[in-house]
């Protein structure tokens, strides 16, 4: 049975025999827009979030618009002609200053809903400016810290 929240972390798992990655993590998000949404995008990461624009290689261009990243945290926001917003499907990002983030978010009109469903973790979700639920977490908290 998988360990809960509240419960010890599981040991770190071993690779499968034959395989030699012993670590995976995320390269990047895809997030989506509809067309025309690149300033709004830059507004939210970047100067929001305080995320640094990063250059799109130019054959991806325009259907990847802006690329984000802080330290190892790299977000692509992309075009979609069809664009829904994903309200419940969402990027979790861990931060150094959870509060201080939700102070300028709520600041900016962004809603911050805060959520004390996993006992231990500091997190709340918000929306971009297209819609798509983002989750923040303390960094130091449950949820965000390496195997040990």
């Amino acid at each position: 049975m998988p360990a809960q929240p509240d419960e010890e972390w599981p040991a770190r798992p071993t690779p499968t025999q034959g395989s030699t990655t012993t670590t995976m993590r995320i390269d990047h998000i895809q997030l989506l827009m509809p067309e025309g949404g690149e300033g709004r995008a830059r507004s939210f990461f970047r100067d929001l979030l305080g995320m640094m624009e990063e250059p799109v290689p130019e054959k991806l261009r325009p259907r990847a618009a802006c690329w984000f990243r802080d330290g190892p945290c790299s977000i692509h926001v992309g075009i979609e002609d069809d664009f829904q917003p994903q309200p419940r499907a969402h990027p979790a990002l861990s931060v150094p200053d959870l509060g201080a983030l939700a102070d300028r978010l709520a600041a900016a009109d962004h809603d911050v809903v805060w959520d004390d469903r996993i006992p231990g973790v500091r997190r709340f979700h918000t929306f971009d400016p297209f819609g798509n639920r983002i989750e923040f977490v303390d960094e130091t908290d449950a949820l965000s810290r390496p195997y040990e």
